[in-house]
């Protein structure tokens, strides 16, 4: 941290790297500067570099992980609990008055920087570096290649939408605000926007920027003339081969532009003294191109793409319950096997569900590398097993609990589901465990709220039956899905803790409904339910408002020898005889008449049988 050329002056006394890349997303293979220097390999945290020191911050979900993946050059510093500092606190407390911190503004949010501003004011200075150094010493041959592929037309079959009208919607939002022009930086947005997909990450978006401005709109693409060979792309965004449009005079004229570029159209529009609209997740780098009439507040596009089309909404739904079919074929196949005595694997678990994902319609990858994880190793929240290493790759057997986290990518949805499994005989305390974790997700399930709610409001539903035992969990209860986008959206979640950045929940957003229990190094317990928001069914409307509630959009059936039913109210039992049915009538067609699958239709019907209700006295 001495050389002046690549910090930009004097030497540095601290170096912030994070997880994110200049989308604020999690990146490829490519991003990961924080696993290339710590060994953590987690989607979520952020390390501090000092001159003789070296710390990483991550959430409840990972502490585990971290633990078992650094050596003990690293401080472990586990975010959101008492008596851990934050990055900027720390850094305050130890380094000399005058310090400097370095950081790339490409791979930092404004709001992240902002708040590294503040907390150090008055004793050390944030300052950008031309270059990420963890870049700069990463060049080992092997360093993943960054993904550059071609987006592909999103057909209006799925979308439901056309893009110009899409592009309409946000210029009247440029209206209403006012802003002159919107600089759109994260990637589902602009993937959203135009209609398109691709496979750089998730097996669904494409690295790209984008401008919507009153009479033109601008994408950004890396070697873009290569990347809109295709006519078909062309037609789509109505440009030539060299990226222009093919009428300048209309408003809707779009230019495809070199992804490098980005920073030096953001910097023209504010030497022409345009206003330019920033979501606060944007990079420090487009912040600081923007000028003195930028405006940062969350991106109009978050909240139109999480709340779903008409057409969405049925093909989601529709989604989602064939990939509950492929999860019922795979639990079906994998418990004939582990009860035969036949030697499955965590990898080897994993890849036979994607496999059998893989010959269902409109498949196009998965959406996210499985947690499949057996006994101790389900107590790792966000568990991920490596074939090249026993200690990570467990055979599944039967004296302790399986625990699958998985989901599909499609043309018409994304999923995300976990089931936990035992095939032999489970203790009571694990019986326990699974049965307050389904209560509470049942119980979050059955909410029924006044529009204007946001999910910080009911997280507590799912938790109380957890905590009644003296339990909780180290994760949000529940997250928004993209449509064949990212399987975490924004702006709304399901969590503790209320943020002003939250967006409330809507009739037509996608949720998952995920409570857990983790007893560390010896099981875990996690049950994952993709839920559509609608207007819910009640007899007043109070106040003149909208209701609304959850529909189960996942339909597989939970365990039933893992289930104290005596532990069930009568609410929360006709809910599961309810949602059971739902399985047996939905997907129970498909399974026999579609995929010809006798056996995962006997899998089924064997878990669905009625429950009796105790009425209450």
């Amino acid at each position: 941290m001495n050389d002046q050329v690549l910090v930009g002056g004097p030497r540095l006394d601290a170096y912030l790297v994070f997880i994110s890349d200049e989308h604020g997303s999690e990146g490829s293979a490519w991003d990961q500067r924080v696993k290339y220097i710590s060994g953590f390999s987690g989607s979520s945290g952020y390390a501090i570099i000092t001159l003789d020191q070296t710390a990483l911050w991550t959430d409840g979900r990972y502490f585990l992980q971290a633990d078992n993946q650094m050596d003990c050059n690293w401080i472990l510093m586990k975010e959101g609990t008492a008596g851990y500092p934050t990055g900027s606190e720390w850094l305050a407390s130890i380094l000399p008055n005058g310090a400097r911190v370095g950081a790339y503004p490409n791979y930092v949010s404004i709001t992240t920087w902002q708040t590294y501003e503040t907390a150090l004011a008055g004793k050390a200075t944030l300052v950008g570096v031309p270059a990420d150094l963890v870049d700069v010493i990463w060049t080992d041959p092997s360093r993943p290649p960054r993904p550059n592929n071609p987006p592909f037309v999103h057909q209006i079959l799925y979308a439901g939408v056309e893009w110009l009208d899409k592009v309409a919607q946000v210029r009247q939002k440029l209206v209403e605000q006012p802003a002159d022009a919107l600089a759109v930086t994260i990637l589902e947005e602009s993937a959203w926007l135009f209609n398109l997909r691709g496979s750089d990450q998730s097996y669904s978006l494409f690295y790209a920027y984008s401008i919507v401005l009153p009479n033109e709109i601008r994408l950004f693409l890396n070697n873009y003339e290569q990347m809109i060979t295709d006519v078909e792309i062309q037609d789509h965004l109505n440009v030539n081969r060299s990226g222009r449009c093919k009428n300048p005079t209309s408003i809707n004229c779009t230019n495809v532009y070199d992804y490098s570029t980005i920073m030096t159209h953001i910097q023209q529009l504010a030497s022409n003294n345009l206003s330019v609209w920033l979501d606060p997740s944007a990079n420090y780098a487009s912040y600081s191109a923007a000028g003195a009439r930028r405006l940062v507040l969350r991106s109009p596009i978050a909240l139109m793409k999480a709340v779903k089309n008409d057409v969405e909404k049925v093909k989601f739904a529709d989604c989602i319950m064939r990939d509950s079919s492929a999860v019922i074929e795979f639990l079906t196949f994998l418990e004939k096997e582990i009860l035969a005595g036949n030697n499955w694997t965590e990898v080897s678990a994993a890849t036979k569900l994607e496999e059998i994902r893989s010959t269902y319609p409109d498949f196009k990858g998965i959406s996210f590398d499985a947690i499949s994880a057996y006994g101790p190793h389900a107590s790792i929240i966000h568990y991920m097993p490596d074939p090249s290493s026993p200690d990570t790759n467990s055979q599944i057997l039967t004296d302790n609990v399986y625990l699958l986290d998985s989901g599909g990518q499609y043309l018409d949805g994304t999923t995300d589901i976990t089931r936990t499994l035992h095939y032999g005989t489970p203790e009571p305390i694990i019986i326990e465990a699974y049965t307050r974790v389904l209560m509470g997700s049942i119980d979050l399930a059955l909410t029924v709220w006044p529009e204007g709610l946001r999910g910080s409001d009911f997280d507590a539903r799912a938790r109380t039956p957890i905590w009644q035992r003296g339990w909780d969990y180290n994760h949000g209860t529940g997250h928004g899905i993209g449509y064949y986008l990212s399987v975490h959206e924004g702006p709304g979640r399901i969590g503790m803790g209320y943020s002003s950045s939250d967006s409330p929940i809507y009739e037509g957003m996608f949720f998952s409904d995920e409570p857990g229990f983790y007893e560390d190094n010896v099981y875990g317990i996690r049950h994952e339910t993709l839920v559509q928001v609608i207007k819910a069914d009640v007899p007043n409307q109070f106040g003149g408002k909208k209701y609304l509630g959850f529909k189960p959009a996942t339909l597989v059936p939970f365990e039933p020898k893992l289930i104290n039913y005596a532990s069930l109210s009568e609410a929360q039992i006709t809910y599961l005889n309810s949602y059971n049915q739902r399985c047996l009538n939905e997907v129970g067609p498909y399974l026999l008449n579609v995929r010809g699958n006798q056996e995962a239709y006997d899998w089924l019907v064997a878990r669905v049988g009625p429950i009796p209700v105790k009425r209450s006295k």
